[in-house]
């Protein structure tokens, strides 16, 4: 599997957040949220609004609380906002400046995803991780828009293994 170690920058994360339940069908969950999100052409129009980046949405999942995760559906915000007041319950995630793996996704999703987590967590870091290990901060799905082939991103943060 292609992959690129990278620093980036931090960033802020603004988009619609839900707690999945991981022990419960959590596919049809996240589905769920995906169709909501996709669906709502007017939280789609203003999280557009709010980016620069054009090319993709992210999904990001934080908060590891067992077998509980919040899952947020949005983009990468360089603008400032208030989200308290606004009229989609939108999240936002400040996240610092990290040192990432990107893995490359070149299969339909959410299979694609599935396969690449996966390879992460049963394989990548099981053989040493190229000397690093996770950094225990969100994992970000990147998820290109309009694009033939298939193409989405696995981004793992990391921290030099001690």
């Amino acid at each position: 599997m292609n992959y690129t170690l990278i620093e980036k920058s931090a960033m802020k994360i603004v988009g619609v957040s839900k707690k999945i339940d991981l022990k419960k069908d959590y596919e049809t969950d996240i589905n769920r949220h995906w169709f909501e999100f996709l669906n709502n052409k007017g939280l789609g129009s203003y999280l557009e609004s709010l980016t620069e980046d054009k090319n993709g949405v992210i999904g990001v999942c934080k908060n590891f609380e067992g077998d509980i995760i919040d899952y947020l559906l949005g983009v990468i915000c360089k603008k400032e906002i208030v989200v308290d007041n606004d009229a989609y319950d939108l999240s936002q995630l400040q996240m610092p400046s990290s040192f990432w793996a990107i893995f490359e996704i070149r299969e339909p999703l959410p299979r694609g995803l599935q396969n690449a987590m996966d390879y992460v967590y049963d394989n990548w870091f099981l053989n040493g991780g190229k000397g690093y290990e996770h950094d225990r901060c969100a994992d970000i799905e990147y998820y290109y828009k309009d694009t033939s082939p298939v193409r989405s991103e696995l981004w793992i943060p990391l921290k030099v293994k001690e």
